[in-house]
């Protein structure tokens, strides 16, 4: 295949993906502007979407979802998908840190965790199990999930009901919670020290979809003991580049890459 159509087929997936996103509410010339597209370019390219089913006119310079896309999304299995491709990663995270990796996914308000690769003694954890689901409020994972949120779902979660301790450790106050997971936003990374278990602390950053949100999040968890260091920030780097490469494959856009790169 030519670089030309390489292009071109670049470009329609992104505009693909900007109208999927948008949802039909922005004016068409703005979308086009949005990804540095030619009108010209831009009305070319969404008029070959329209003609394939994956967008539809909805006014005049107006473009939304069409019913290919629509029903490819709601009849995909996301969650399976990306623990297909996530798993190699972890295998990867797991054999270069010595931890053990986590992915998981926020469900009605709890983690499942999808993946779990144990790592090697003495520092591999082992509270966790593949298909478990564990409340989000207290784990690495769950903050930086929550913190992928709308301000309106989390507002909503956070004012649910109480939270339980599950250690002398756990932040149960809504209003400690929600600066916690501002926190998360703001470094993209949570802690959980020693909140779910009292020997334990994990680490967890987030994994970028095709829209730039927050579609998973990946940890490595250790054991606490005596004489060892218990920082987890040293492992940092290493999640990062699986979260970073991870996201690249479920075609997370560059600037959500650029960002996680400022970050480490």
């Amino acid at each position: 295949m030519s670089r030309t159509h390489t292009t071109s087929l670049e470009k329609s997936l992104a505009l693909l993906r900007s109208i999927v996103a948008d949802g039909g509410n922005t004016p068409f010339n703005e979308i086009a502007a949005g990804l540095d597209l030619p009108l010209s370019t831009a009305y070319r390219l969404a008029s070959q979407l329209v003609d394939a089913g994956f967008a539809s006119r909805y006014g005049p310079n107006l473009y939304g979802p069409g019913l290919a896309a629509t029903l490819l999304y709601s009849q995909s299995d996301a969650s399976a998908h990306i623990t297909r491709v996530a798993r190699p990663l972890l295998k990867q995270l797991s054999l270069e840190t010595g931890l053990t990796s986590h992915l998981g996914i926020l469900e009605s308000g709890m983690v499942t965790y999808k993946i779990r690769i144990p790592g090697r003694p003495p520092r591999a954890a082992s509270f966790t199990r593949e298909g478990m689901q564990l409340e989000a409020y207290c784990s690495a994972l769950g903050k930086v999930l929550l913190a992928g949120l709308p301000d309106i779902d989390l507002d909503d979660y956070l004012h649910e009901g109480a939270f339980v301790p599950l250690t002398p450790h756990t932040l149960i106050e809504p209003a400690s919670l929600k600066q916690e997971i501002l926190k998360t936003r703001q470094t993209g990374f949570a802690i959980d020290d020693r909140e779910v278990s009292e020997d334990m602390i994990c680490l967890a950053v987030p994994v970028a979809g095709p829209l730039g949100e927050t579609v998973a999040a990946v940890s490595v968890s250790m054991l606490v003991g005596k004489g060892q260091n218990t920082d987890p920030m040293g492992f940092h780097p290493f999640l990062e580049t699986c979260a970073r490469t991870l996201g690249e494959l479920l075609g997370a856009p560059r600037d959500a890459a650029q960002e996680a790169d400022q970050r480490s």
